[in-house]
């Protein structure tokens, strides 16, 4: 088939789903255009982000295609951009021309697949939306939300779903917004997870020893790890403070941190580190690639993350116990008893389940679990097969 992903912003470096798919469909056989717009998302510490990925800090990736990983990166240019709200120009001629089977909306902009949606009818193409934007009640609460929601997106939201033939969800929290706010949406619902890619997340037995090494780890030190974009929204803080709660009792007890931010942000761990008198408990290391990554998921003991982030799924393939909040988007990721839940910001919680993986025992049977886990529901390439079989290949009702 030829298929379209369409997406607002395309940064593969970053490893999200648009990516993933694009990849491993091509693995199959099928082939793959990216339709994106000539900018990446902005957010605070980006510079940063990109200073360690070794990428170019600007905004600004101009037009036109490339290759990548088997797969055509289209960039177009952009009319106008306000937060993520991107007006394309062109995208009637480059659907036409490449004429697709399928176009994928994979939204985290709301005007740039408006096109694909208008012209659905005249090229004839079936049409998926899929959509990662957080439509919880307590997001709109927030009054610029609130407004952006009831005045814009929520129409844009219901035209897109008429016009889809089939939408594809990954998240508990988004489908229960469209199961009860979008009645319309129901029968077109397909119900799927996130994941992570085979090719570079797995179990490393050979790299946990070079990196612990590296990091001056010893054998009996347990090693926690987080990893993400460093913001201070994300509450580092729980995890400091659980880890100082139990320090005497488990001296030998580190803990690791991947990422980039900003400077305020980073300053607020070091700081309130060196108050809870853990500050050489603490390892911070910047933004990675997926390799190096990978290498640090297999040198650590515990994975520990304060909200729902894909690194979670990506430490998972490689074997590594989580401890996640326990949200509609978190709780299914340890379903298979390869982790543990706690209450949001919960630092007693918290504390309980790293003692609870203070054994190793414990740790290698949540290692066991994880793997299974990963091999039957998360690897890319098997959720890309799911798409083309219960998404692609199936008319929906209308």
């Amino acid at each position: 088939m030829k298929i379209v992903i369409l997406c607002t912003y395309f940064q593969p470096e970053l490893g999200y789903r648009e990516y993933y798919y694009a990849r491993n469909l091509a693995k199959l056989g099928h082939e793959i255009n990216v339709i994106t717009s000539n900018r990446v998302l902005f957010f605070p510490g980006w510079e940063n982000i990109a200073q360690s990925l070794g990428c170019d800090i600007s905004r600004y990736k101009g037009t036109g295609s490339s290759q990548m990983d088997g797969f055509v990166i289209n960039r177009i240019p952009t009319l106008f951009e306000y937060d993520r709200f991107v007006i394309p120009r062109g995208m009637k001629r480059l659907l036409c021309s490449i004429g697709p089977d399928i176009v994928h909306i994979i939204e985290n902009g709301f005007a740039f697949s408006f096109p694909a949606a208008f012209y659905k009818k005249s090229f004839g193409y079936r049409l998926v939306y899929e959509i990662e934007f957080s439509l919880a009640p307590t997001h709109l609460t927030r009054s610029k939300e609130y407004y952006e929601y009831y005045f814009v997106k929520k129409h844009i939201i219901k035209y897109m779903t008429k016009k889809a033939d089939k939408l594809n969800i990954c998240t508990e929290q988004v489908y229960n917004f469209f199961y009860n706010h979008i009645s319309e949406s129901r029968e077109k619902i397909n119900r799927m997870v996130l994941g992570a890619d085979p090719e570079f997340f797995y179990e490393d037995h050979n790299e946990r020893l070079s990196m612990r090494n590296i990091l001056n780890i010893a054998d009996d030190e347990v090693l926690i790890v987080t990893s993400g974009k460093i913001e201070s929204h994300k509450r580092y803080d729980v995890i400091i403070k659980s880890i100082s709660s139990i320090k005497d009792k488990y001296p030998k007890i580190r803990f690791l941190i991947v990422g980039s931010g900003t400077e305020t942000a980073i300053k607020g761990i070091l700081d309130l580190a060196k108050k809870e008198s853990i500050g050489k408990n603490i390892i911070l290391k910047p933004f990675v690639n997926k390799i190096d990554l990978r290498k640090f998921y297999n040198a650590s003991d515990i994975g520990v993350w304060t909200q729902a982030t894909i690194t979670t799924l990506e430490a998972i393939a490689c074997g590594l116990p989580v401890i996640i909040p326990n949200t509609q988007s978190t709780a299914h990721l340890v379903d298979d008893g390869n982790g543990l839940l706690y209450e949001y910001a919960n630092v007693a919680q918290l504390v309980d389940c790293l003692e609870h993986y203070m054994s190793s025992e414990n740790r290698k049977m949540a290692k066991m679990r994880a793997l299974e886990a990963f091999r039957k529901k998360y690897n890319y390439l098997t959720l890309a097969k799911q798409l083309v079989d219960n998404v692609y290949s199936v008319d929906s009702k209308k």
